[in-house]
């Protein structure tokens, strides 16, 4: 015979994990049409933002420009990190361009601070 009783509470115990794959491929994909009296090919529209942030998107630019501006890493470093830990083989030109189009975006902001940034107080 037992002498214990099962309470409402539980021990807890959390854990993290990186997920398996970092990352999903998202392929957009626009239809192509025939003019029937030219013959042109022409092709629907994709939408705006899948055109601006072309084969990197929003997310994994901002990690990279992360790499790039807050850890000083350089590109060569990034592209190793994507390969080993991310397991995404990208051509370098390809996600540099991106990142560029956003560092272009960012920075008016940087330029225009008074102080440089110290840590995690800017």
């Amino acid at each position: 015979m037992s002498r214990t009783g099962a309470l409402e509470e539980f021990r807890t115990l959390q854990q993290v994990e990186l997920v398996e794959k970092l990352f999903e491929v998202t392929e957009h994909r626009a239809r192509l049409y025939r003019h029937r009296r030219t013959g042109e090919v022409v092709a629907a529209p994709l939408p705006d933002e899948v055109l601006r942030a072309g084969l990197v998107g929003p997310r994994l630019s901002a990690l990279i420009a992360y790499q790039k501006g807050a850890c000083h890493m350089s590109y060569r470093v990034i592209e190793t990190f994507l390969d080993d830990v991310v397991r995404l083989s990208l051509s370098p030109g390809n996600w540099r361009r991106s990142c560029g189009k956003r560092a272009r975006r960012w920075r008016p902001a940087t330029h225009n601070c008074k102080r440089p940034c110290q840590g995690s107080h800017c």
